[in-house]
C-alpha cells in the first residue's frame, strides 16, 4: 500500500484574549464542508441527507483501510448496529423531544463496545483472514436481529423511530451536517494531526519494525478499529432516524461492498478523498436508477473504468496532476 500523505495544510494564528492559538487549514476538508453546506439548494433533500451520511460511513471505513491497511468485508456491522441500537431504544423508551438525542449517544455508545470486543477478536487476523472474519460477525449480527423479530420485527424491519427535536426538513439536514463536520473534524485531529496517526501509518507500513520499538500494535489497532466502529455507529443511528425506519438492509454485505468503493472511488490514500467518493457515487447511483432498472450493471462499469484508470481515487489523480 502507498504512504498515506499528511493533508496539504498551512497554519493559521488566532490571537484570542492575548494567547496565541495555532492550527492548520486543509483546503480539500473546507471545500467539501462548503459543498455539502449548500447541497440541499442543489440536490433532492433525501438524496443530500444520503450523500453526508453516508460520506461519515465511507470516512469511518477508511480508518481501517487507508490509516491501518486492512479490508473489512463486514463494517456494515457498525452501521447496522447503530441504527438498531438508538432506533429500538428511541421506540421502546420515548424520551420528550428534547432529550431524544440520548439514544443516539447511548447507541453509538453500546456500538462502540461492540466494536472493542469484536475488534478484540479480528485483530489477531491479517489480510484476508481479517476481510472474511469481519464478513463472518456481519453475518452473525445479521441473522441474530432477523430471529428476534419480536423486537427487530425481522425481515419487517421496524417503523417510527423519532427524530432528534422533532426537527425536519432542512433544519433537520442542517443538524445533520453539523454532527458530521464535528465529525470529521474530530477524525481529521486524531488521524492527520496527532503521533497516534503516524503510530497507526508505521504500523500499516511495516508492523515488524513497529514492533521491535517497543509499541504495544494491537492496542493502537483496537482503538483505530473501534473508533471506526463508533463514527460508522453515528451515521446509522443518523440514517434510522432520517428514515423513521430500521431494517436488515442497512446490515447487509452488498452495504458493506458499496462502502468500499466508495472510498476506492475517493482515494483511500486521502483523508477525506472516501466523502468525495461517496458523493460521487450516491449521486450517480441516484441518477441511473432513476432511468433505468439495470443500474447496478452500469454503475458496476463505471466504477470499474474509474479504478483502472485511477488507481489512487479521483481525489489522489487531482493531487498527483497538482505535483
Amino acid at each position: 500500500m502507498r504512504e498515506l500523505p499528511l493533508p496539504k495544510k498551512e497554519a493559521v494564528t488566532l490571537p484570542v484574549a492575548g494567547i496565541t492559538f495555532s492550527w492548520t487549514v486543509n483546503f480539500s476538508i473546507i471545500g467539501v464542508l462548503i459543498l455539502l453546506a449548500v447541497l440541499p439548494f442543489f440536490a433532492p433533500y433525501g438524496l443530500a441527507v444520503e450523500i453526508v451520511i453516508f460520506g461519515l460511513f465511507a470516512l469511518s471505513y477508511n480508518i481501517l483501510h487507508g490509516h491501518m491497511g486492512q479490508v473489512s468485508f463486514g463494517h456494515a456491522m457498525f452501521f447496522g448496529l447503530g441504527a438498531y441500537f438508538s432506533g429500538l431504544l428511541s421506540i421502546f423508551f420515548p424520551l420528550p423531544w428534547w432529550a431524544s438525542w440520548v439514544w443516539l449517544v447511548v447507541g453509538v455508545a453500546a456500538t462502540g463496545a461492540v466494536a472493542m470486543v469484536v475488534g478484540t477478536l479480528v485483530l489477531k487476523k491479517r489480510g484476508a483472514y481479517f476481510a472474511l472474519t469481519n464478513l463472518a460477525f456481519l453475518q452473525i449480527f445479521y441473522f441474530l436481529i432477523l430471529q428476534i423479530k419480536g423486537i427487530t420485527g425481522g425481515d419487517d424491519g421496524r417503523w417510527g423511530v423519532p427524530i432528534v427535536f422533532d426537527l425536519k426538513g432542512i433544519p433537520f439536514y442542517y443538524f445533520i451536517f453539523g454532527v458530521v463536520a464535528v465529525c470529521i473534524l474530530i477524525m481529521r485531529r486524531i488521524f492527520t494531526d496527532s503521533p497516534f496517526s503516524l503510530i497507526l501509518h508505521a504500523i500499516r507500513e511495516n508492523e515488524d519494525r513497529v514492533d521491535f520499538s517497543g509499541y504495544d500494535i494491537f492496542r493502537y489497532m483496537l482503538k483505530a478499529y473501534t473508533l471506526s466502529g463508533i463514527f460508522a455507529a453515528i451515521a446509522g443511528g443518523l440514517l434510522a432516524m432520517h428514515l423513521s425506519y430500521m431494517g436488515l438492509s442497512m446490515l447487509h454485505w452488498s452495504l458493506a461492498g458499496e462502502v468500499i468503493i466508495m472510498s476506492m472511488l475517493g482515494g483511500v490514500a486521502t483523508f477525506i478523498g472516501p466523502m468525495i467518493g461517496a458523493i460521487i457515487f450516491i449521486t450517480v447511483k441516484d441518477l441511473i436508477a432513476a432511468n433505468t432498472g439495470h443500474w447496478m450493471l452500469i454503475m458496476g462499469l463505471i466504477v470499474m473504468a474509474i479504478i483502472l484508470l485511477m488507481r489512487d481515487g479521483i481525489l489522489g489523480k487531482i493531487k498527483a496532476l497538482r505535483l
